[in-house]
């Protein structure tokens, strides 16, 4: 259990990885046993969101298309594979380099508000659009101009919310799924097990690098293609 003993220390309070813990047959075990709770505590999620549908007498989203319609070899890379290694590159990559907290977090968490706004139909005056574009970017001037001390301890403050918006913003991307005009407060909540696999796997990567995150990320895409098509 040290493997799950450390994952939930590490989310208690993310901090940045200055380096990665070396990855051998004996982390296989350790991995596996952080896929299955990962795995749980979707289904969980997933339960507990038609749990609240049904209490509370709403429709959730209709999802806008299968995941896989039909299964073909093109299909299974594209799920297993290619989307996997594009995701961990945009949503967690960039969690283990200082440039990257320091520079891409300001944005991903606009970015989360903007997507959120859009799937909820909110719309943002353009005015509040440019000025915060501008107050982004006046903070990253100034970010560049101090020192390497000071952008260290800036990044060493802004991790943790750095680490759990990766999160949000790779599970609020998944609302697509979805039909957007079906997308409620409540209806937020059916992207809740894809938030609860971005914090997996930002601690996989924080902890092993981004090539362990990308198979551990490949092979529950693919587990989870493999075993709906058993389903009836």
């Amino acid at each position: 259990m040290s493997g799950l003993k450390d994952l939930w220390v590490y989310i208690r309070s993310p901090f940045f990885p200055e380096s990665k813990e070396p990855v051998s047959w004996e982390t296989v075990p350790i991995l596996g046993k952080i896929l299955l709770t990962n795995f749980g505590l979707s289904i969980g999620a997933y339960m507990l969101a038609q749990g609240l549908f049904d209490v509370t007498g709403t429709k959730g989203p209709s999802q806008s298309s299968e995941l896989m319609p039909s299964f073909n070899v093109g299909r299974l890379f594209l799920i297993a594979i290619a989307l996997p290694f594009l995701e961990e590159l945009f949503f967690r990559s960039w969690l283990r380099r200082r440039w990257g907290v320091k520079y891409i977090f300001p944005w991903t968490a606009i970015l989360s508000i903007w997507l959120l706004a859009a799937f909820l139909q909110v719309q943002i005056p353009p005015l509040l659009i440019g000025t915060t574009a501008i107050a982004l970017i006046a903070l990253q001037l100034w970010m560049s101009g101090n020192s390497e001390a000071d952008g260290a301890i800036y990044v060493d403050r802004v991790f943790p919310f750095a680490f759990w918006t990766s999160a949000l913003v790779f599970a609020l991307l998944h609302l697509s799924n979805y039909e957007v005009d079906e997308i409620g407060m409540l209806g937020i909540i059916v992207v809740l097990p894809q938030f609860i696999s971005g914090i997996v796997y930002g601690y996989i990567m924080a902890r092993y690098g981004f090539w362990t995150s990308f198979i551990c990320h490949g092979v529950w895409n693919g587990s989870l293609v493999l075993l709906s098509l058993t389903l009836p």
